[in-house]
């Protein structure tokens, strides 16, 4: 698995549209850290660098949803994904050095957008080093969804349907779940606070403050339920993987 996942590194790192995601990272949240972008980001124009870089993060989650599809559809359609099965590599080798490479390059993208935060003036903080750890491991759980999805549907046009789908059920979901949980008390706000948190955008509306402190089950919490979905996920993935060619 590890010569799969290095010939997919070697291929990520010449990939265009990654390699432009990574540019417009750095670019935009140095020009945003720096206030350059306050025309358009009126409502963070009193916000310092730290909370800004915070919330261009948002970003990625569109960005994965959409690059992660493209990324393995074209493994397919030139054959690669194929060839690594006929070569003797099993379907879960493939299935996990595709899920690794895209974590590996959310990994390579996150360091472009804190070099544009800390650039433009974001200094480490206590709170904000955490939320961006949270961040990242609930970004990878998204993504092991989303590739997921990619691996099952080999038509380009469909997977990026369901990828975008999912997208907008997570971000609705967030929504209507900032009413529902302002409802509950309890232990029912507690475990309704672990699943709004689930998503990424659930992590993001809690750090950036744009809903309530109660919407927070605790750090710990976070992590846990981050790992638990990508282990959850990856196994279901590679066991729905198992029952079907790749080529």
């Amino acid at each position: 698995m590890i010569r799969i996942y290095k010939a997919n590194m070697v291929r990520l790192v010449k990939n265009p549209f990654f390699l432009g995601g990574c540019a417009l990272a750095f670019l935009l949240t140095l020009l945003a850290a720096t206030h350059r972008m306050d025309n358009i980001l009126t409502f963070l124009a009193a916000g310092g660098p730290d909370q800004i870089m915070f919330f261009m993060s948002a970003a990625m989650v569109a960005f994965f949803t959409i690059f992660t599809v493209i990324y393995t559809n074209t493994e397919y359609s030139n054959g690669v994904i194929r060839n690594k099965v006929i070569s003797g590599c099993s379907q879960s080798q493939v299935y996990l050095s595709h899920y690794l490479t895209n974590v590996s390059a959310a990994v390579i993208m996150f360091v472009f957008y804190c070099l544009g935060g800390f650039l433009g003036g974001a200094r480490y903080n206590a709170y904000f080093f955490k939320a961006n750890i949270a961040f990242m491991f609930a970004l990878f759980a998204y993504i092991a969804v989303v590739n997921a999805i990619a691996m099952r549907l080999k038509k380009v046009v469909f997977a990026i349907v369901a990828s975008m789908l999912l997208l907008n059920t997570a971000f609705n979901a967030v929504m209507f779940g900032n009413l529902i949980l302002s409802l509950l008390e309890g232990k029912a706000l507690f475990i309704g606070s672990v699943i709004y948190n689930l998503s990424p955008l659930g992590q993001w509306f809690v750090y950036t403050g744009f809903t309530d402190e109660t919407c927070n089950p605790g750090f710990a919490i976070q992590m846990v339920s981050s790992i638990v979905m990508i282990v959850l996920i990856t196994l279901l993935g590679m066991l729905g993987i198992n029952k079907r060619d790749l080529v």
